[in-house]
């Protein structure tokens, strides 16, 4: 239990006046006892925070509060900024409290005092509840500390059994007296109750009807680890055969050994769990993930008999949720990796995201298109038909429309967008820059519109209006390549043949798809299809390949004259070479990825120099003979295994010579590695072995890695972080080993630290470094 305005107390001194940290620490003999209480002590503010109950600190006699639980606030629908400032008064039945306080009186016994009354919420309502009340002295001042549980449904339940009380009593009167009146009546109440006992035994295989085809696992086991009874269910979920578990050891159906001790301890402690998580193992080995809600049952005397509770199967349910998460993660990156621009925008119109390409494809940072407004990239005189496009799309409309988009230069741009309104409201619309197809498509037209022209005007004349076509095509800048229904060369024009080295003898009467790159030949075909089956225009880019071999990159506009009869007489391809555009892109990306690589080196020269060797960025290659000679190998799955992996870690480097200060000191710097890899990645993987003379701890995660521009930062400056908790990390990492290996990327980072066994003849004064591990996920945190 932590009050949330001491969130950041600097927790790690506190921590050290407790256990006496200091360069004479090591000599204390209490020192790894003290370790230990801490440890009991963390765990022990763990399960008060995880209560059901509220549970708060008053200091007497103002009534202020000064620390509570997390159930406090969702019981009574505080936040933690309300209660920072209010008294015990102002939640408590005042009269009760007041009563309270004269009993507890500084004077008076510590002994706790229970008490029903009433606490009340945000709203003014009143909560009956149960409370429990202690006054203690902490650094002189007296303080009050109450538990209070919610006794609602207590209260109606008792209520409820208050009046099938009297009924019964009502019942009994009845009976006695019938029983007086006459021997009939009493046979007639023993045929009755024969009846009754019927029904109570129809009931109990009702009962066991249930009990054997209930979905969910029923299960009770002993406190010492014994399993009593579980129900059929086991076998459907787990594989085993009920009757053969009974009487074997709980442990035996766990995934994790170890987690069995967590779990009775927290039983022990709290005398009930809701919605716990653990994992189980089936019959073959393979893991199982089950929720747990389950009690402890005592004797009569109060202690520990029996766990009994209910597991429900939620494999299935914690798969989707990775499958779901995965496929974020895919959509996120395929956004990213988009070459069309991807815009979202509220239902206001207010831009929330823009992908690279969208921000780049209009000239703006992603910052400045999130400052702006759908309204601000259109056409002025366009903005009714906005207005009306906005609202066709939220009424469902997903049609594929043509604007002209302003740059931050105030040019414009014409695109052709498809938008579509999301579940949560927001609008999403993929923008593809046209420009280029819609001035082929223009330039297109006009040989068309001319064609037209000639055609209503030169019907006789048909050498003449074939001798000027022919002047035009072989007259444009552009390739313009007729095809015929079958799609063979009917025309070959002057620019085509310039490009490609063919005449327009040499290509007359081939397919079209002849020339074209052979990866390609399919969709060409595939879209020669449409042409002729009246889909047209289509814009699309292939490559061309010339007599000589050589490759050039056309976009193509392609459309499809008819006959009389609305058949495909002719297919006309008009394209642009975008070779030299797609070869600067290139350039460009091979540029930016032969940067990237300069930096990452100088990177990496500069923290080898700067740390004396000591830290060195480096490849896979360079890690993997220490991960391949590695000697234990431990699966981190989550904040529940980071004190145990420390601990195989911390076992392995003593059993092979390093002790002492040198040992402790180094784990800190492993905690810290491991601690790095829960809260980055979710998970990760904890490897040791020996290299000459020395020890090494390596901790490998699949997460996002550390980019470039603030490798040095994150690795050198103390207390940078890109998460607010591990601003000490690769600071702590570098004081306490002898070399760190850091391989770092896009698809995972390792780090490996190496220890020698002999102490250098440079001490490190370490014993100075908090433990930041503490501090792990899964680790309880002391405010």
């Amino acid at each position: 239990m932590s009050k949330r305005s001491d969130a950041k107390r600097d927790w790690s001194t506190l921590r050290d006046k407790i256990i006496g940290l200091g360069e004479s620490s090591a000599s204390k003999s209490y020192y790894p006892e003290l370790q230990r209480r801490l440890a009991d002590l963390e765990r022990f503010r763990a399960l008060l925070d995880q209560s059901n109950d509220a549970i708060l600190l008053a200091k007497l006699p103002s009534g202020q509060l000064v620390d509570w639980n997390e159930s406090t606030c969702n019981i009574l629908d505080y936040t933690n900024a309300d209660l920072v400032n209010m008294t015990i008064y102002d939640i408590a039945d005042t009269s009760a409290w007041k009563k309270v306080s004269e009993l507890l009186s500084a004077e008076a016994s510590a002994a706790p005092t229970t008490l029903t009354t009433s606490l009340r919420k945000r709203d003014g309502s009143l909560i009956p509840t149960e409370m429990t009340v202690v006054v203690m002295s902490i650094d002189g001042h007296t303080y009050a500390a109450a538990v209070a549980r919610d006794i609602t449904e207590r209260n109606k339940a008792e209520q409820e059994l208050a009046r099938y009380r009297e009924r019964l009593e009502e019942l009994v009167v009845d009976r006695t007296a019938d029983l007086r009146r006459a021997n009939d009546q009493l046979r007639q109440e023993i045929a009755e109750r024969e009846r009754a006992e019927e029904a109570l035994r129809d009931s109990e295989r009702k009962y066991r009807q249930i009990y054997e085809s209930f979905y969910d696992v029923y299960f009770r086991t002993s406190v010492d680890g014994r399993i009593e009874i579980v129900s059929p269910s086991i076998q459907q979920h787990a594989g085993y055969d009920p009757e053969w578990l009974v009487g074997r050891p709980v442990t035996d159906v766990y995934y994790n050994a170890k987690d069995r001790q967590f779990f009775l301890d927290m039983m022990l402690a709290k005398g009930e769990v809701e919605n716990y998580e653990m994992r189980l193992k089936t019959l073959d080995g393979q893991p199982v993930d089950m929720l747990v809600n389950a009690r402890l049952r005592r004797k009569p005397d109060g202690t520990p008999e029996a766990i009994e509770g209910v597991l429900h199967d939620i494999t299935d349910r914690k798969r989707a949720e990775e499958a779901l998460r995965e496929s974020e993660e895919r959509y996120r990156t395929l956004v990213e990796q988009a070459l069309d621009g991807i815009f979202l925008a509220d239902s206001d119109g207010r831009y929330i995201d823009v992908n690279p390409s969208g921000a780049a494809m209009l000239g703006y940072s992603r910052d400045e298109i999130l400052s702006m407004h759908i309204s601000d990239i259109v056409r002025p005189e366009e903005l009714d038909r906005l207005a009306v496009h906005i609202s066709n799309v939220k009424r469902g409309d997903r049609t594929i429309t043509e604007w002209d988009l302003k740059r931050k230069d105030g040019s414009y741009i014409t695109t052709e967008l498809s938008a579509v309104q999301l579940q949560n409201g927001n609008i999403q619309a993929i923008v593809r820059d046209i420009t280029e197809r819609k001035r082929a498509e223009e330039e297109l037209q006009k040989y068309r519109d001319h064609l037209e022209d000639l055609v209503e005007q030169r019907t006789g004349e048909l050498r003449e209006e074939q001798e000027f076509t022919s002047a035009i095509l072989y007259t444009s800048t552009a390739i313009v390549i007729v095809l015929g229904p079958d799609g063979k060369i009917v025309r070959f024009n002057r620019a085509a043949e310039q490009l490609t080295g063919y005449s327009q003898d040499e290509v007359y009467g081939r397919y079209l798809w002849d020339l074209l790159a052979p990866e390609q030949i399919w969709q060409v075909k595939s879209l020669f299809e449409e042409l002729t089956s009246g889909k047209f225009p289509i814009q699309f880019e292939s490559h061309i390949v010339g007599k000589d071999g050589s490759r050039r990159l056309i976009a193509w506009s392609s459309t499809s004259l008819l006959d009389a009869d609305g058949k495909t007489k002719y297919v006309i391809d008009t394209g642009i070479d975008i070779t030299e555009r797609e070869r600067a892109e290139e350039n460009r990306r091979n540029f930016e990825k032969q940067i990237e690589a300069q930096k990452r080196q100088f990177y990496k020269d500069t923290i080898l120099s700067v740390t004396s060797g000591k830290l060195d960025i480096c490849d896979a290659a360079d890690v993997r003979p220490y991960i391949s000679a590695s000697q234990i190998k431990e699966e981190v799955c989550g904040p529940d295994d980071v004190g145990y992996t420390r601990r195989q870690a911390q076992q392995f480097c003593e059993e092979h010579g390093l002790v002492g200060d040198r040992l402790h000191t180094f784990m800190v710097g492993v905690g810290e590695a491991i601690t790095n890899a829960v809260k980055h990645a979710g998970s990760g993987r904890v490897y040791a072995g020996t290299i000459d003379g020395s020890v090494w701890v390596g901790v490998a995660d699949r997460g996002k890695g550390i980019e470039s521009l603030i490798l040095p930062k994150a690795t050198l400056l103390r207390g940078f972080s890109t998460k607010p908790s591990m601003g000490l990390g690769y600071s702590i990492m570098l004081e306490v080993s002898d070399q760190v290996l850091l391989k770092t990327g896009p698809h995972g980072t390792t780090v490996i630290l190496v220890k020698k066994l002999e102490e250098p003849r440079v001490t490190l004064e370490s014993l100075h470094l908090p433990d930041t591990w503490m501090n792990a996920p899964g680790q309880v945190s002391h405010g």
